[in-house]
């Protein structure tokens, strides 16, 4: 019922955001700029939407993480400085794995015919997954939280 419930909510927010697309417009054409660095430029309103799918699917992982994943008590208190090198290297990776496959998304539909609507419709389903790097954002973060507690209440190794 929760996995239901994620894809309902998840789809009805990012069509709710469709009409704000333009303000996105420098984010877009900074995300153009960064994927002509790879040679992956899609054109601005294709980068347009992808970054606000890629935004949205973020956002709505990390929050989603955040009220329902497992509690973290009990490897939290064990963490020391491996541990968080270790998680954010993986944080880092999974960004960037999915940062590349965006790119790689949006230049195979640049040719492809379709509205405006259809195009963001179908990259906010595959953001879905792309979005799942947040998981590993969050996880850090717990982590780095919890550490520094802990350095500061002087309980940490």
């Amino acid at each position: 019922m929760k996995t239901i419930a994620f894809f309902a909510i998840y789809l009805a927010g990012g069509v709710a955001l469709f009409p704000f697309l333009d303000l996105l417009r420098p984010v877009g054409v900074s995300l153009d700029h960064f994927y002509s660095e790879f040679f992956l430029s899609s054109g601005i309103d294709v980068a347009q939407r992808l970054s606000l799918s890629f935004i949205y699917a973020s956002l709505f992982h990390l929050v989603w993480s955040a009220l329902f994943s497992e509690s973290a008590k009990s490897w939290v208190y064990t963490t020391d400085i491996k541990d968080l090198c270790y998680l954010a290297l993986r944080c880092m990776s999974a960004f960037c794995i999915s940062l590349m496959s965006l790119g790689l998304v949006g230049k195979s539909t640049q040719k492809v015919p379709h509205t405006d609507f259809h195009q963001y419709f179908t990259f906010l389903v595959i953001c879905m997954l792309l979005g799942a790097w947040a998981w590993e954002l969050k996880n850090f973060l717990i982590a780095a939280i919890y550490y520094a507690a802990r350095k500061i209440t002087g309980t940490a190794k």
